[in-house]
């Protein structure tokens, strides 16, 4: 059920929500949709290509603050809006929300850096 509500969530965003985001004041580099369909077997999406390169491994720290900058775009497009807003995205979280991910959330290291994310992940 999990699955097929992300699905569902991810032909909302590029059928309701891109447009918008694609848009002035947000201008956020999305792939435009070219076409969303649900069907019985799943999902269809087609989009067009992101602009850039892929990173592996490590990135600079320019790219860093480009990645923060993009996200942090996302968020405040979205900070503060009504639910009835929220037009077939999830209230809350995602495929990725902590409550549905208690396996992944058991497995984090319980040393460095990561132990205190996992300390805090409840929280954020």
């Amino acid at each position: 059920v999990r699955k097929i509500e992300s699905y569902r969530a991810e032909v909302a965003f590029y059928e309701r929500h891109a447009s918008r985001l694609l848009s002035p004041p947000h201008s956020l580099g999305l792939p435009r949709p070219l076409l969303t369909k649900m069907t019985p077997g799943g999902v269809d999406i087609c989009m067009t290509a992101l602009r850039g390169q892929s990173a592996h491994g490590s990135i600079s720290r320019d790219q860093s603050f480009a990645a923060l900058d993009w996200l942090a775009g996302l968020h405040a497009a979205y900070w503060g809006i009504l639910p009835t807003e929220l037009d077939g995205l999830q209230p809350q979280g995602s495929y990725w929300y902590l409550d549905t991910r208690p396996e992944e959330l058991e497995a984090m290291p319980r040393s460095g850096w990561e132990a205190r994310l996992r300390l805090a992940a409840v929280g954020i």
